[in-house]
């Protein structure tokens, strides 16, 4: 930064002039770099790109879809890659380096609402409780759930797949107190079973079909008729109680990816395979498994507080949510709407 400094003579300050000066001139440097960020995020939308494990909507958006609807509004998106785990995006939604989740995991979201997180779920995104499972050796002697008595099991403590763990176990009669559970990330949990240090492991997409690909694991009971296997689109509050425009043209966006995917067939598949690189075969097993909406209706909600209430019950957060208070459909019911579609 150029400053320009005049050769004409001025008179001598005193002191105490000259410390205020000084002063003023370090407050004002100070604040040009925090009114360049406001300024930052005024013009430009930070977004989550998870194109894992078959997050297709997101792939268009990311591909240009969503920059053509933000560049009516004067908006860059920035797109932000590695917050693959929801606590990783609530925390830089705390801290305001990212303004909306293009997929987050119910449980994630009721976490970090129960933890003062100021988040708002706008819209739905996938359903696919065939995306989460139970696993097992190919040559385990474990046939059914009921099995499971008295076995070591590895997965993610307070997910949707500690979820699916809970209703699968109930409803072969046991609980989660009949059985050891580890607490680890999904690929350690796999890797344990494969070596034979545990029993079972709560697997989720796409690694349970590469496994499954490979005769490395068998799916010993999956989501289906357990659990909704439900994503969300969440956004920071004060972004959405700022820019709820944004959002809504966010969510128009989406909505017309998911509308392009219907029409696709196995396009969508080999571009797919080629953003994640993976098999075909791997992509095609996975893409079976999900539903993509951005519907946020009653049902969904039900689903949602579900899994709160399971939260709670394992003390996983410390007090009730009442799902309703952290979402807003009126955005969505905008975004449906034929105006300025």
């Amino acid at each position: 930064m150029e400053i320009y400094r005049s050769r004409k003579r001025v008179p001598v300050q005193s002191k105490n002039a000259r410390t205020l000066a000084v002063v003023l001139v370090l407050a004002l440097l100070a604040a040009i770099p925090l009114i360049s960020a406001a300024t930052d995020s005024r013009n430009s939308l930070r977004v989550t790109y998870n194109p894992i494990p078959f997050n297709a909507p997101t792939i268009l958006m990311h591909r240009g879809m969503l920059q053509d609807r933000m560049d009516a509004l004067g908006i860059q998106v920035e797109w932000i890659s590695g917050l693959l785990k929801g606590s990783l995006m609530t925390e830089s939604m705390a801290s305001g380096e990212l303004d909306i989740a293009s997929v987050m995991g119910g449980t994630s979201a009721v976490v970090s609402y129960a933890g003062g997180r100021d988040i708002v779920i706008v819209g739905g995104y996938s359903r696919a409780p065939q995306g989460f499972g139970i696993v097992v050796r190919p040559d385990s002697p474990i046939e059914t759930v009921a099995d499971l008595k008295g076995k070591t099991v590895v997965g993610p403590v307070g997910t949707e797949v500690h979820f699916l763990l809970a209703r699968a176990l109930e409803e072969a009669g046991l609980s989660l107190r009949d059985i050891e559970l580890r607490n680890d990330l999904v690929p350690n949990a796999i890797s344990y079973v494969i070596n034979g240090s545990a029993d079972a492991a709560l697997a989720v997409e796409p690694m349970m079909s590469v496994y499954e690909h490979q005769g490395k694991v068998r799916v010993l009971r999956t989501g289906e008729g357990l659990m909704p296997g439900a994503t969300f689109v969440a956004v920071r509050g004060s972004f959405l109680r700022d820019r709820p425009d944004v959002v809504v043209q966010y969510l128009r966006a989406q909505i017309e990816a998911i509308q392009d995917i219907e029409s696709m067939g196995d396009e969508v598949l080999a571009l797919a395979a080629d953003e994640l690189d993976m098999p075909q075969p791997v992509i095609e097993r996975v893409a079976q498994k999900y539903t993509f909406s951005a519907e946020l209706d009653s049902q969904a909600i039900a689903d949602l507080q579900n899994v709160a209430d399971f939260l709670f019950q394992e003390g996983l957060i410390r007090n009730k949510v009442d799902v309703r208070s952290m979402v807003d459909t009126s955005l969505l019911e905008e975004a449906l709407s034929s105006e300025g579609r």
